[in-house]
Protein backbone atom coordinates (compact mmCIF):
# COMPACT_ATOMS: atom_id res chain seq x y z
CA UNK A 1 0.00 0.00 0.00
CA UNK A 2 1.48 3.20 -0.94
CA UNK A 3 2.24 5.98 1.66
CA UNK A 4 -0.92 8.68 1.84
CA UNK A 5 1.61 11.45 1.25
CA UNK A 6 2.52 9.68 -2.14
CA UNK A 7 -0.29 10.60 -3.34
CA UNK A 8 -0.65 13.84 -2.20
CA UNK A 9 2.49 14.67 -3.97
CA UNK A 10 1.87 12.88 -7.08
CA UNK A 11 -1.72 15.26 -7.17
CA UNK A 12 0.35 18.57 -6.73
CA UNK A 13 2.84 17.96 -9.53
CA UNK A 14 -0.10 17.47 -11.74
CA UNK A 15 -1.97 20.57 -10.66
CA UNK A 16 1.19 22.29 -10.88
CA UNK A 17 1.78 21.16 -14.53
CA UNK A 18 -1.76 21.66 -15.65
CA UNK A 19 -1.48 24.90 -13.95
CA UNK A 20 1.07 26.11 -16.37
CA UNK A 21 -0.67 25.45 -19.50
CA UNK A 22 -2.29 28.48 -21.01
CA UNK A 23 -5.96 28.91 -20.65
CA UNK A 24 -6.66 28.49 -23.66
CA UNK A 25 -5.73 24.94 -24.07
CA UNK A 26 -7.50 23.66 -20.73
CA UNK A 27 -10.71 22.66 -22.29
CA UNK A 28 -12.09 19.39 -20.11
CA UNK A 29 -13.01 16.37 -22.94
CA UNK A 30 -15.62 15.48 -20.38
CA UNK A 31 -19.47 15.08 -21.29
CA UNK A 32 -22.27 17.11 -21.45
CA UNK A 33 -23.64 18.60 -17.81
CA UNK A 34 -27.56 15.96 -17.67
CA UNK A 35 -30.00 17.82 -19.62
CA UNK A 36 -28.02 19.90 -21.66
CA UNK A 37 -27.54 19.49 -25.21
CA UNK A 38 -24.83 21.81 -26.00
CA UNK A 39 -22.47 24.50 -24.88
CA UNK A 40 -20.01 27.49 -26.56
CA UNK A 41 -17.22 29.11 -24.79
CA UNK A 42 -14.24 30.88 -25.39
CA UNK A 43 -10.86 31.71 -23.44
CA UNK A 44 -8.10 34.41 -23.91
CA UNK A 45 -4.44 34.47 -22.44
CA UNK A 46 -2.21 36.88 -22.97
CA UNK A 47 1.18 35.37 -21.51
CA UNK A 48 4.18 38.26 -20.46
CA UNK A 49 7.86 38.02 -20.97
CA UNK A 50 10.09 35.47 -18.52
CA UNK A 51 12.36 37.24 -15.76
CA UNK A 52 15.21 36.32 -18.48
CA UNK A 53 15.78 36.31 -21.64
CA UNK A 54 14.15 38.96 -24.57
CA UNK A 55 10.42 37.41 -24.91
CA UNK A 56 7.54 39.52 -26.12
CA UNK A 57 3.87 39.45 -25.26
CA UNK A 58 2.22 36.44 -26.89
CA UNK A 59 -1.89 36.36 -27.19
CA UNK A 60 -4.17 33.71 -27.92
CA UNK A 61 -7.64 32.89 -28.16
CA UNK A 62 -9.87 29.81 -28.45
CA UNK A 63 -13.26 29.42 -29.15
CA UNK A 64 -15.61 26.53 -29.12
CA UNK A 65 -19.04 25.14 -29.84
CA UNK A 66 -20.05 21.24 -28.55
CA UNK A 67 -23.49 19.35 -29.44
CA UNK A 68 -24.98 16.41 -28.39
CA UNK A 69 -28.04 15.06 -30.83
CA UNK A 70 -27.86 11.59 -28.83
CA UNK A 71 -26.39 10.80 -25.28
CA UNK A 72 -23.66 8.62 -26.91
CA UNK A 73 -22.50 10.97 -29.60
CA UNK A 74 -20.73 14.63 -29.48
CA UNK A 75 -19.42 16.70 -32.26
CA UNK A 76 -16.93 20.13 -31.78
CA UNK A 77 -16.28 22.88 -33.67
CA UNK A 78 -13.09 24.49 -32.58
CA UNK A 79 -11.19 27.17 -33.58
CA UNK A 80 -7.85 29.40 -32.47
CA UNK A 81 -6.42 32.50 -32.86
CA UNK A 82 -2.98 33.37 -32.31
CA UNK A 83 -0.94 35.01 -35.49
CA UNK A 84 -3.69 33.08 -37.85
CA UNK A 85 -6.72 31.13 -38.08
CA UNK A 86 -7.10 27.38 -36.84
CA UNK A 87 -10.09 25.45 -36.84
CA UNK A 88 -10.88 22.14 -36.08
CA UNK A 89 -14.26 19.40 -36.32
CA UNK A 90 -14.04 16.51 -33.37
CA UNK A 91 -16.66 13.92 -33.52
CA UNK A 92 -16.92 11.64 -30.25
CA UNK A 93 -18.29 7.88 -29.48
CA UNK A 94 -19.17 6.61 -26.14
CA UNK A 95 -19.85 2.68 -26.74
CA UNK A 96 -19.00 2.47 -23.00
CA UNK A 97 -20.44 5.26 -20.61
CA UNK A 98 -20.47 4.51 -17.03
CA UNK A 99 -19.88 6.88 -14.07
CA UNK A 100 -16.43 6.36 -13.64
CA UNK A 101 -15.39 5.14 -17.10
CA UNK A 102 -15.85 5.91 -20.72
CA UNK A 103 -14.66 3.92 -23.93
CA UNK A 104 -15.42 4.51 -27.68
Amino acid sequence: MRHPYFLLLISLVGSVCIGCAPATYQRPMVPLMPGQSGEIGAAYTRVGPRPVGQDEWVSGAQAWSTLQPVTWFDVSLIGTFTDGFSAGLAMRWRAIDSPNFAAG
